[in-house]
């Protein structure tokens, strides 16, 4: 029956098809229903599948609704590929959420003992790719996605494995791991010269189970989350300017840019040291963290964003 043909009768009392789309080796591929098959099957070429495709069958019914009803059933039964809903494959918005996150932690655990081992980044980045991939298709839930994935790695890597901002290692050690004095040591030591700074996501480095030193050598009382926390990193506190003038280029240390409602939030490798409303209150976040005498207009150790230090209300 021709699409100009079918028009011209009531939705209700239209033929509808349930199609098959079957590979070269006879493998079922993918089951739906539709008015029109041939251009649902189109639709299904643009899919990362879709070049597997090698033939099509169709079932004609005399409504939408029963070609539905015998689609679902056809489905549970002959469960094919590609099919999601309908199969022991289709879980909840829920279930799915924990896959991808614990396929993400994969790529993080994979990606970060690469980087001990002194693999380039890029070498960690797509190990930890290929690691989401796996676990993603071991998982069993989520067949489209991974194979999604999959492709993607094949042509360069999947948008979360290219984009990770990744530590580097130090004789074994995460600069994550490490507090701001042995950073320092390192770069005297130049092990990490061409290193940009790579501050670590608190939660990602919880879940991961890494040790969190405080950025800042020496005493840190903080808010995240709506609960305060305070630590001390082990070792001795740099002491001063001096130290902080040998940053050469890794800051810290963050000044956002004027809120709003007036103010500057400071951070260090993630945590809110304060709301500033001054470059004094910057000098006094930072000595209460165990650096004193240090010249915040002009040390390497602070990133100013939005502004330098004598901006302090918000842009028009």
């Amino acid at each position: 029956m021709t699409t100009a043909q079918q028009e011209t009768t009531s939705s209700s009392e239209r033929p509808a098809a349930v199609y098959r789309l079957w590979a070269a080796d006879g493998a079922l591929l993918y089951i739906g229903s539709s008015y029109t098959p041939e251009e649902r099957a189109k639709a299904h070429s643009h899919t990362v599948w879709g070049h597997l495709v090698a033939r099509r069958t169709d079932e004609w019914h005399p409504s939408r609704w029963r070609a539905y009803d015998e689609g679902a059933q056809a489905i549970a039964a002959e469960d094919p590929t590609h099919n999601v809903v309908g199969t022991p494959r289709h879980t909840g918005p829920a279930e799915r959420g924990r896959v991808q996150r614990e396929a993400s932690e994969a790529r993080w655990s994979v990606a970060l003992a690469a980087i001990r081992t002194v693999a380039s980044e890029g070498e960690a980045r797509n190990a930890g790719g290929w690691a989401e991939v796996e676990y993603l298709e071991a998982s069993g839930l989520m067949p489209g996605l991974a194979a999604k994935w999959r492709h993607a790695m094949e042509h360069g890597g999947t948008y979360n494995s290219r984009n990770m901002s990744l530590p580097r290692a130090v004789n074994g050690r995460l600069t994550w791991e490490m507090s701001m004095g042995e950073i320092l040591a390192a770069r005297r030591a130049e092990h990490l010269t061409d290193w940009g700074g790579s501050l670590p996501n608190p939660d990602r480095t919880e879940r991961l189970g890494l040790r969190q030193p405080s950025p800042l050598d020496g005493p840190l009382t903080a808010r995240r989350g709506g609960r305060r926390f305070s630590g001390r990193c082990p070792g001795a506190c740099p002491g001063g300017a001096a130290d902080a003038g040998g940053m050469s280029g890794l800051r810290l240390v963050v000044v956002s840019a004027p809120l709003p409602s007036g103010g500057r939030r400071v951070r260090a490798g993630g945590e809110i040291l304060g709301l500033a409303f001054g470059a004094r209150d910057v000098e006094e976040f930072l000595r209460r963290a165990g650096l004193e005498d240090v010249d915040v207009e002009t040390s390497e150790l602070i990133e100013w964003q939005g502004g330098g230090p004598d901006v302090w209300a918000p842009g028009p």
